[in-house]
């Protein structure tokens, strides 16, 4: 009578594959640290890249293009006067990424304000949505927002 092979190698492989895809699951990554206290810990610099500058209008500036792929940081070019960021372009029915980080660097010397809530009426995914329910407004050459 031959023996069962799952019985031998089947159930101590198939509890070493569990126990691996445990830990690759619920691990910790740490880069520049061996104690990781988050998903990912990092101990050191983060390098977030720059897209092409964003060339604005005076006024309302509504789904503006970020372009592909979408980067973590853009200077802001072109506005003459006063103006206003409402919306940012998704395609149709599609939502921007919930925690993408974003920063925008306001290389004029206007005013610049991140309008809470508002255009694109029938996309409203693409609308801004700021703490507090207010419109943010930034002063002047160099002034950030993230």
């Amino acid at each position: 009578m031959k023996k069962a092979y799952f019985s031998k190698v089947g159930i101590p492989t198939f509890f070493s594959f569990l126990f691996l895809f445990s830990f690759t699951c619920f691990g910790q990554v740490g880069i520049g640290n061996t104690d990781p206290k988050s998903a990912l810990d990092v101990n050191g610099a983060l390098s977030l890249r720059e897209g092409v500058a964003l060339n604005l209008i005076n006024n309302n500036n509504i789904d503006i293009n970020l372009g592909t792929p979408i980067y973590s940081q853009y200077r802001i070019t072109g506005p003459t006067a006063n103006f206003k960021i409402l919306t940012f372009l998704t395609p149709n029915g599609v939502s921007a990424a919930d925690g993408q980080l974003l920063t925008l660097i306001n290389t004029t010397n206007f005013k610049m304000t991140i309008v809470h809530d508002q255009g694109s009426s029938p996309e409203v995914q693409r609308r801004i949505y700021s703490p507090g329910a207010t419109d943010l407004d930034l002063e002047g050459r160099n002034s950030t927002v993230t």
